[in-house]
């Protein structure tokens, strides 16, 4: 299995919003509600490379796998002085289980750490299965040694 990491295209925008009201996205993760054009303002503004650090407030990226987009991941809520941010990512309904978030994850992670300054993911958010949230810790992705056994779960709070 291998994923991709695109910037975001406009031609994009519908499927990025259907996913946003899926229920299980929506149990999980209470977006706020978007109309398109201001989904589309907010990732056309977003930036894809770590090199624009320190002009992003969002980075953004759609996931792709055998020449399907099927999911997105963002690093967003950036903490500057605590060089922490917030991972947040979301796979379509149809592939959730294959293991595309953890790559994904790994991936963003991995970028993060060597293309910027950041030195720790501070959570990562979607919905799985079974609504479980997923950490990474520094040393195992720096090391390539992201795996789902490198990860860490927690459960949602109140489950």
């Amino acid at each position: 299995m291998s994923i991709a990491l695109l910037p975001y295209q406009r031609d994009f925008l519908e499927l990025l919003h259907d996913w946003r009201e899926d229920p299980v996205v929506r149990r999980y993760n209470p977006v706020e509600e978007l109309s398109l054009e201001s989904l589309h303002a907010r990732c056309a503004a977003s930036h894809s490379d770590f090199a624009d650090f320190e002009n992003a407030e969002l980075f953004f990226w759609l996931l792709k796998a055998d020449e399907k987009v099927i999911g997105n991941i963002s690093v967003r809520n950036i903490n500057r002085r605590m060089l922490t941010a917030e991972i947040g990512y979301g796979v379509a309904a149809e592939v959730r289980g294959n293991g595309y978030a953890t790559e994904a994850v790994c991936l963003v992670t991995q970028k993060a750490f060597t293309e910027s300054p950041l030195r720790k993911p501070n959570r990562l958010c979607a919905p799985g299965k079974s609504g479980i949230q997923t950490s990474a810790s520094k040393s195992r992705v720096q090391t390539g040694r992201c795996s789902k056994g490198a990860l860490r779960r927690e459960r949602h709070a109140g489950e």
